[in-house]
């Protein structure tokens, strides 16, 4: 636990040293470039990375290709397809928290396959797909299946109502963030393949759409979110899988995923590293090998992230 409380306060002051015995740095060894990443998962779990490493290892770190999330997306302006280059072309030693669509043969697949870089369990497994608040269940129970949204009066009904504020829609509302995430792309059609005649509305960014859904979470609305946890909304807010037809191979290849007809899956994150680190620097690829950590843990770390930003 000390070193997830050293988490924190390096969240909140990046020069700020978390434990008492720092190691000097290792000025004999290369500087290892760590991705700073575009989420909020992503990044809580590149700081732990970044901690360890710096003051446990004395390893000399570097955050590419920015060190704060908006200038991160200043950047990568051809995600996720600029994993690719930036592994490719050195500017990036190590990668956390990377989901299968990130490492298929579209992105950093190649690389895998031509030994540039590699895949390592992170211990966290992503859960995808379209969700509703547990209270919003509780109510209508048949709501964990697609079928029954599709079909049912009330429960459509219900949905309209809870988002008309937002929409003026006399469509049920599936909300989500950014238009280029994989998870938008699928959900669009996901939703044209079973027929649902809903609106999938983005917000444009994660930060507003989560802004929108805990306004309405307070006020006890329901409402559909096409998202993923680990995430700041899993971490302060109780929800239920919105369940379509199974996945049957639980990967992201799958032929019913190609026909956007099945479910998301669970799938584990990765590590992605540059190949070469065994050679050039066998601790740092010792240290990811053994790093192993838990959705659990990721979302606690961000929900104390942002109350402690509340702080005043």
């Amino acid at each position: 636990m000390r070193w997830v409380l050293a988490l924190l306060l390096l969240i909140r002051d990046i020069k700020a040293s978390c434990f008492e015995n720092v190691v000097d740095l290792r000025t004999d060894l290369p500087e290892v470039k760590i991705l700073f990443g575009g989420w909020d998962s992503q990044i809580a779990t590149g700081y732990i990375a970044y901690i360890l490493l710096l003051e446990k290892m004395g390893v000399r770190v570097r955050w590419f290709p920015a060190e704060t999330v908006e200038e991160y997306w200043m950047h990568d302006k051809n995600y996720p397809y600029s994993y690719r280059e930036w592994f490719e072309g050195g500017s990036v030693d190590i990668g956390y928290q990377f989901n299968g669509f990130h490492v298929d043969d579209s992105t950093l697949g190649p690389l895998i396959e031509s030994g540039v870089v590699t895949k390592l369990l992170s211990g966290v497994i992503e859960n995808i797909g379209v969700f509703a608040p547990e209270y919003a269940v509780n109510t209508h129970p048949g709501i964990r299946d697609f079928a029954f949204i599709k079909s049912n009066i009330k429960a459509k009904a219900n949905f309209i109502q809870d988002s008309w504020n937002h929409t003026q829609s006399e469509k049920v509302t599936v909300w989500g963030s950014v238009p280029g995430y994989q998870l938008s792309k699928y959900t669009t059609e996901l939703l044209k393949t079973h027929r649902m005649n809903f609106t999938f509305n983005v917000t444009g960014s994660e930060t507003l759409l989560g802004e929108l859904i805990r306004k309405m979470y307070i006020e006890k609305k329901s409402f559909l979110i096409a998202h993923y946890t680990p995430s700041r909304e899993f971490a302060d807010i109780s929800f239920s899988r919105v369940h379509f037809p199974m996945n049957p191979g639980g990967v992201t290849d799958d032929d019913c995923r190609t026909q956007f007809y099945c479910d998301f899956s669970e799938e584990p994150l990765l590590i992605v590293q540059r190949a070469s680190l065994e050679e050039d620097f066998p601790q740092v690829d010792k240290f990811n090998r053994k790093l192993y950590i838990d959705r659990t843990i990721v979302n606690w770390i961000i929900k104390k992230k942002y109350e402690m930003e509340n702080i005043t």
